[in-house]
């Protein structure tokens, strides 16, 4: 009799350790399933780069140079804006890539309004989503690249004709404005109305923080050494972010200038660590 209850209670115990192996196992499956499954996505999400006042090809150049050599991204895809708003593709979009894909936007007309920017790279994002599938995009500007994201994402919220927005970050971007005068007496163009503090333009970024996409991730940069754009002006994006959605990080480093702030490894490794960490 005591034979048979000691059989049955081995059984019984192998039964709840198989069951428990059983649960540990499908546990772990499904995490790694679901860890592939996250890193499939950032893998598989371009990040489209935007340049400021006067940008060209070497805005990001030798940034996106430094990603593929570290090997954050691939620069896949180069897209080129005329003044009349004729788009150029060099380059493909390749899916199933090892590393995240990397866009440069170029805009010929590179003095022009926030508006008429940001008009463009609408024309550009639904280009992506058209011609390329692209469904989710990160989104990086410098200078007033930053402000004409900010002025697209509160334009198309929502909108089925253009990728979701996943992750913004402005590089030393005036949401503020530039103050120093010297700037305004050197430089021309609609955009220099737009970069003066307390312009229409910017007002209207903060006037339509409510069309700003409420669960996007965003990261602010400044440089204490930006002689160009103050820092509580680049801070001023806590006027259009919810606290909760935004990071800021200071540079600090009185010998990277405002352009400066694309050449620094300080500022590639925070975006690394924002957009694909």
């Amino acid at each position: 009799m005591k034979s048979t209850l000691n059989k049955k209670k081995v059984l019984s115990v192998g039964a709840m350790l198989l069951l428990a192996f059983t649960l540990i196992y499908i546990s772990l499956k499904s995490q790694i399933a679901e860890s592939k499954e996250n890193n499939s996505a950032q893998t598989d999400t371009p990040t489209v780069f935007v340049h400021g006042y006067k940008g060209t090809y070497n805005s990001f150049k030798t940034m996106l140079y430094r990603f593929e050599e570290n090997k954050w991204g691939k620069r896949q895809l180069v897209v080129y804006v005329s003044a009349t708003g004729d788009i150029t593709w060099k380059g493909s979009l390749l899916s199933g890539s090892k590393l995240p894909p990397l866009v440069q936007v170029i805009f010929e007309k590179n003095k022009a309004s926030i508006a008429e920017t940001s008009t463009w790279l609408q024309h550009v994002m639904a280009g992506l989503k058209n011609k390329y599938g692209v469904e989710q995009v990160n989104l990086v500007g410098h200078s007033m690249g930053g402000l004409v994201s900010t002025h697209y994402l509160e334009t198309v919220n929502g909108s089925e004709e253009h990728p979701e927005t996943v992750k913004f970050a402005a590089i030393g971007s005036p949401f503020d404005g530039i103050s120093h005068e010297s700037y305004h007496q050197v430089n021309t163009g609609e955009a220099v109305i737009d970069l003066k503090p307390d312009s229409e333009a910017l007002k209207s970024l903060v006037k339509n923080k409510d069309q700003f996409p409420a669960n996007l991730e965003v990261l602010a940069i400044a440089g204490s050494g930006d002689g160009v754009v103050d820092i509580d002006s680049a801070f001023a994006i806590r006027n259009i972010v919810m606290e909760e959605k935004l990071q800021i990080q200071l540079i600090e480093d009185e010998k990277i200038d405002h352009s400066g702030l694309h050449e620094t490894e300080k500022v590639d490794k925070l975006l690394k660590k924002f957009l694909w960490d």
